[in-house]
């Protein structure tokens, strides 16, 4: 079964160049809210986790992402609110 979500907000957007292969990449991140379901890892992603705000500024990501996920953070709680 796949994951419903409903979308709050868009966080952010950043768009980078993959030197070694010369592919374009845009990252999205948005904060939502699962309706139902559990979300899957599909066939670009071998495994999907879940992750505090605060964890993902250790993670070895893309620049930006953790302030991305903190600002997707505060809209969530924002339409809660």
């Amino acid at each position: 079964m796949s994951a419903e979500i409903e979308i709050i907000g868009q966080a952010g957007t950043r768009e980078f160049l993959l030197a070694e292969t010369n592919q374009r990449y845009v990252i999205s991140v948005f904060a939502a809210r699962l309706v139902e379901g559990e979300p899957q890892a599909g066939p670009e992603a071998s495994k999907i986790a879940w992750f505090d705000v605060a964890e993902i500024a250790a993670l070895d990501t893309t620049e930006k992402l953790a302030d991305y996920a903190a600002l997707a953070q505060r809209l969530f709680l924002a339409a809660k609110a």
